[in-house]
């Protein structure tokens, strides 16, 4: 998951809920000129969430499988992720972590 928002804290408590028991998470901030939230599933499915609500006050998502449009969006998150201007905020960083994590020496 990727995150605009640079106030640490402030992520940290809204993921809390969202993280998977089995810690298989990982969370970057990056700076980012995407206006748009989207997710991307399984590399097959696209959902953009859209500022506009429905009459009821619902969400309004926008829902492609759509291969080009998949795609695109795709690379957008893997530019933003592998930018060294993204900083991994959780898992945080601990000798544990980087070891469990870390390549094996050949």
């Amino acid at each position: 998951m990727i995150v605009e928002n640079s106030r640490k804290n402030e992520v940290m408590k809204a993921l809390k809920p969202i993280i998977p028991k089995n810690r298989n998470f990982e969370v970057k901030i990056a700076n980012s000129n995407e206006s748009l939230s989207y997710y991307v599933i399984d590399q097959n499915e696209l959902w953009i969430n859209l500022q506009k609500k429905t009459e009821l006050d619902l969400p309004c998502v926008l829902w492609t499988n759509d291969r080009n449009m998949v795609m695109f969006f795709q690379e957008s998150f893997n530019k933003s992720w592998n930018s060294s201007e993204a900083t991994t905020i959780y898992p945080p960083k601990t000798i544990k972590n980087m070891l469990v994590t870390s390549k094996p020496l050949d």
